[in-house]
Parts: structure tokens; C-alpha cells; sequence
């Protein structure tokens, strides 16, 4: 290894990362451990398992995007018609 890959090995810069940062990226490097054969088979598996991650992530903002429009037009429905959802629900509940 040269002396610019022991100056920015894995350990030394993860070093320097504020804990809630480091956990963070442990968790996003545990996500991506099930496509590791696919990106360790690149030529620039870092910047793969970049793009990966990046994936996993994007799939994150999409799911929350979903949500997210849902609540929206939940509350863009007037009084009435949310009183009647919620009934639907709370009736379907009661068989629970």
C-alpha cells in the first residue's frame, strides 16, 4: 500500500467521525452487506458500494415520499369525508 493509502485508510478517517456519524454508516454498510459480491466484483468496488448504498438509500426517500402523499391527501379531504375513513377504519378494527 502507498503512502496515500496509509494516510486514508479505513481506520484512521472513521477515527475522526462524530459516534452518531460513525453509527450511521455502520448501519448503511450493514444494509448493503447482501449486494457485497456484486460490488466487491468491480473494478472500483468503493465507489460501487457508494452507488449501492445510494440505492438503498433513494429506496428510503421514495418510501417516505409515499407516505408522506398519503397523509397529504388525507388531510386535503374535507372534515366529513375523513370522519367517514376514520369510522371505515375503527369498524374494521372492532372485528380485530
Amino acid at each position: 500500500m502507498g503512502l496515500i493509502g496509509k494516510a486514508f485508510s479505513d481506520e484512521e478517517w472513521r477515527e475522526h467521525l462524530d459516534e452518531e456519524v460513525a453509527r450511521k454508516i455502520e448501519k448503511i454498510l450493514n444494509r448493503i452487506k447482501p449486494f457485497k459480491e456484486a460490488y466487491k466484483k468491480s473494478r472500483h468496488e468503493s465507489v460501487a458500494q457508494l452507488w449501492v448504498a445510494l440505492a438503498e438509500i433513494y429506496r428510503d426517500v421514495e418510501r417516505i415520499d409515499r407516505r408522506l402523499d398519503r397523509i397529504e391527501r388525507y388531510f386535503e379531504k374535507d372534515k366529513e369525508e375523513r370522519d367517514e375513513e376514520l369510522e371505515d377504519l375503527a369498524g374494521s378494527l372492532e372485528n380485530y
